[in-house]
């Protein structure tokens, strides 16, 4: 008998973690392209290969990470009603260079920030803006080579977990400054869906 992937039967997290459920009339979110690829929730993907009994013990060793992820995921997308929509809508040099220093606070490699083409959005997901800020941060490369394994596993999380920290700080930074950046991370789940009035926030990990 054929098994059944889960990765490839439920491809979108559930609605209560993604913007859509908090959007408001004025939003006008961008969709993605119908070249774009389909998504794949990584805790699923995990599941699906290898032994389910084995996976299962492993789940003792991720679970933490995993709940904090969803926890996080929650706490972005709820942000987006806290979007000020009077505020600035462009980021000026000053606070760019300020976003620049404050990389070594943050844990992060290297930030960056560019215009999303639609067909790098998954499949089925959308932005609310057209703008996005992008994370680097590096992963121990010791742990990654050991993967399929616990270590690698833990690392996988680990590292996305704090991406997606760091975004829900940056999004409650940007508030003091009256910039409009509210940051709607959906982080192991399939995709870097982010949203703001002028810069989205997503996440890239360094292999």
């Amino acid at each position: 008998m054929k098994k059944v992937l889960l990765s490839k039967r439920i491809k979108r997290p559930p609605k209560v973690l993604t913007f859509e459920t908090y959007q408001r009339e004025q939003d006008n979110p961008i969709p993605s392209h119908p070249e774009a690829r389909d998504p794949r929730i990584v805790p699923l993907v995990i599941f699906d290969y290898g032994s389910t009994i084995a996976r299962i013990r492993q789940s003792r060793y991720i679970g933490k990470y995993l709940a904090a992820c969803v926890k996080e995921m929650a706490k972005s997308a709820k942000s987006v009603l806290d979007n000020p929509y009077t505020g600035k809508k462009t980021i000026d040099a000053a606070l760019l260079e300020e976003l620049a220093a404050d990389e070594h606070r943050l844990c992060v490699n290297d930030t960056g920030y560019t215009r999303v083409d639609p067909r790098h959005i998954f499949k089925g997901c959308q932005l609310l803006f057209p703008n996005a800020m992008v994370f680097k941060m590096e992963m121990d490369r010791g742990a990654i080579k050991q993967a399929p394994s616990v270590p690698s596993f833990i690392e996988i999380f680990r590292t996305d977990l704090q991406l997606g920290v760091i975004v829900n700080q940056v999004a409650a930074q940007s508030l003091s400054t009256a910039l409009c950046v509210r940051c709607c991370s959906q982080t192991t789940m399939a995709t870097c869906c982010a949203s703001s009035t002028a810069l989205s926030a997503m996440r890239i990990m360094i292999t």
